[in-house]
């Protein structure tokens, strides 16, 4: 059950840096290469049609307006690959944990596509989301789903 958020397979950690910029990490010998972040594209992003449905947003649009949008704006919505913070691209419905602390929904910190930057494949072609709590900026959870 590696997929779930808090699956005992993996660790999400929050790494404060500490020493000087450019002091060496430890990391373990099966890790993948480090890639270093460059730059980042501001996008606009919307969620997808299904949690746009669903409290606390529910704005009740169909799958016309759903389509307009994506036509209008030239992507998918919402967007897939790698992405910083925005609406999860879900794959198999609106996934978001909760937090094991307080019970709040988490809210999405970062979007791992399958061998988009990192050379995995979750399940077939699937998507990995690292969350946070809101409230407790310690409890981290990354779960993925296959597509």
């Amino acid at each position: 059950e590696g997929w779930e958020p808090f699956s005992t397979v993996h660790v999400t950690r929050l790494i404060q840096p500490e020493g000087e910029p450019g002091t060496p990490t430890v990391t373990p010998q099966s890790s993948f290469p480090a890639q270093q972040i460059t730059g980042w594209q501001v996008t606009h992003d919307y969620p997808g049609y299904a949690e746009a449905q669903e409290p606390p947003m529910d704005l009740n649009l169909s799958v016309d307006d759903w389509d307009a949008i994506e036509a209008e704006t030239g992507q998918e919505v919402p967007l897939p690959g790698d992405k910083l913070a925005g609406w999860p691209a879900w794959v198999q419905g609106v996934e978001y944990p909760h937090c094991p602390t307080c019970g709040e929904r988490m809210a999405l910190v970062f979007q791992l596509d399958s061998e988009d930057h990192l050379p995995y494949m979750f399940g077939d072609m699937g998507c990995g989301h690292i969350t946070q709590c809101p409230t407790h900026k310690d409890q981290l959870g990354f779960g993925w789903a296959c597509g």
